[in-house]
This record gives structure tokens, C-alpha cells and sequence, in this order.
């Protein structure tokens, strides 16, 4: 699989799993506020699209990709779980308001602190 159609108008989804693919981008998942698992690793993503209409996220699973930026995950106060690790990110947004944050992996990164 290289690309994923518009799911725009599934607007019950709870759960995105397009992973272990070649997928370069992917389409917005803005208007499914049911959305509560986002599962895109192991692709081909430069990047990630906003999320931060998502607010009943709880996991984001986007680590083995080519990633480069993140949008702020603002207000996403019910994920738990957020996995980018073995991506190409040299700089983190504030996650200091993800209070339900239970588990972040960042490893093999190009952050520099």
C-alpha cells in the first residue's frame, strides 16, 4: 500500500491502522472526533498531519517512518501513549499539558537538548 483514500466521511473510525506499509502522506483525519488509536508505523511519512482536533486520542503510533516535524499535540489530554522513536525529528513541541502521558519513546532521533 502506497497511499490511503479519504476516510474524512467514516465519521465513527475509532481506530486508524494503516501500518507496516510504503505510505508517504496521509489524509486528514480531523473531523473523526471518535478517533482513539492512530497506528502508522513502519511507512514511509515525512510527516504526521494535525491531530490536535482528535481529542479522544490515546495512542499514536508512529515510529519507523522518515518524520521529520510534529504538529503540537495540544489538547489531546486523554493520550497515554506516543511512540516516534527511529524517525528523522530534530526538534519536540511542548508536551508539558499531555497529563494522561503514560509512555513516550523518542529514541533514535535527531533531537538535540
Amino acid at each position: 500500500l502506497t497511499s490511503v483514500p479519504d476516510v474524512s466521511p467514516i465519521t465513527n473510525l475509532e481506530v486508524y491502522q494503516v501500518h507496516r506499509n510504503q505510505i508517504t502522506s496521509l489524509p486528514s483525519v480531523a473531523s473523526l472526533s471518535k478517533l482513539r488509536l492512530y497506528f502508522v508505523y513502519e511507512n514511509q511519512l515525512t510527516q504526521l498531519p494535525d491531530l490536535r482536533n482528535n481529542l479522544l486520542l490515546e495512542e499514536v503510533l508512529a515510529y519507523k517512518n522518515q518524520i521529520t516535524t510534529i504538529f503540537p499535540f495540544t489538547g489531546l489530554n486523554h493520550l497515554t501513549k506516543l511512540y516516534l522513536y527511529d524517525n528523522l525529528i530534530d526538534s519536540m513541541p511542548d508536551l508539558s499539558g499531555l497529563t494522561a502521558l503514560e509512555n513516550l519513546q523518542l529514541q533514535r532521533n535527531k533531537i538535540t537538548y
